[in-house]
């Protein structure tokens, strides 16, 4: 007897997404991961010692990255609410709690990155 969760998955691939939300989706994971490679890379450059000015730079980087992350997951929660609207299909309601998951992160990386820098000057 397949379980809940096979079946759940069974019914999102028969559902055809839509193209915008595939490419906002693609958006969000490729930002996301940027912005925690950043991240990353500033705590490196800290105990490696990096100059001030490339800190900085990493730090501004990561600052426009998150606010990019942050709007590009609310276009998702858009779109999928409009989605489900249409299609009048729930599926896709798993996204919702990603994306405010991903947009919580984005916000910490943005602060994070603006305090240091408006501290650093």
């Amino acid at each position: 007897m397949p379980s809940k969760y096979k079946k759940h998955i069974r019914n999102l691939k028969h559902i055809k997404m839509p193209t915008f939300f595939r490419i906002t989706n693609r958006i969000i994971g490729f930002m996301f991961s940027f912005s925690l490679i950043l991240f990353l890379f500033y705590l490196a450059g800290n105990y490696q010692g990096f100059l001030a000015k490339n800190q900085i730079i990493i730090l501004t980087v990561l600052s426009y990255v998150s606010v990019s992350l942050v709007f590009f997951c609310i276009c998702g929660i858009v779109e999928i609410f409009i989605f489900s609207y249409k299609e009048k299909n729930s599926t896709l309601m798993k996204f919702i709690l990603l994306y405010i998951l991903v947009s919580l992160i984005g916000v910490i990386n943005a602060s994070i990155g603006s305090i240091i820098t408006f501290i650093s000057h």
